[in-house]
């Protein structure tokens, strides 16, 4: 399975309940998707996710990290996988257009994964947010 978010979790989880062997190929350094890498933990703690990835885990589902955002189903044939579904989730900006330089311009997904990260966003006294969900 390529993707270790929400939907690849899930279906890991359920394909391996039904005694299947299930490897997730995940292009992050960890599972969890847009849950774990991009909404703030103050919404969703990060203990509570990681508890549903060790409960996937738990349940037999290998993980692979760091893959190559290039893998194709055809190398994971050529592996030896049969089946291959495809879960890489939501994790792309849907590009709203700003006139301007957009020289101080965040987009979410990329503001988001830094914070939830720690790092230090020097933002301006006044700041607008479009579109925040």
């Amino acid at each position: 399975m390529i993707g270790a978010g929400p939907a690849g979790l899930a279906a890991g989880y359920f394909l391996a309940r039904a005694g299947h062997p299930v490897t997730l190929f995940e292009r992050e350094a960890n599972a969890g998707g847009v849950v774990k890498n991009i909404i703030p933990q103050f919404r969703i703690p990060a203990e509570l996710i990681q508890h549903d990835i060790d409960f996937v885990a738990d349940h037999g589902v290998k993980f692979e990290y760091g893959c190559s955002p290039d893998l194709t189903i055809e190398q994971l044939k050529n592996q030896g996988f049969h089946y291959v579904l495809i879960a890489t989730g939501t994790d792309k900006n849907s590009g709203v257009k700003l006139a301007g330089d957009n020289q101080n311009v965040w987009k979410s997904l990329p503001f988001l994964r830094e914070y939830n990260k720690g790092t230090a966003l020097k933002l301006g006294k006044h700041v607008v947010v479009v579109r925040g969900g």
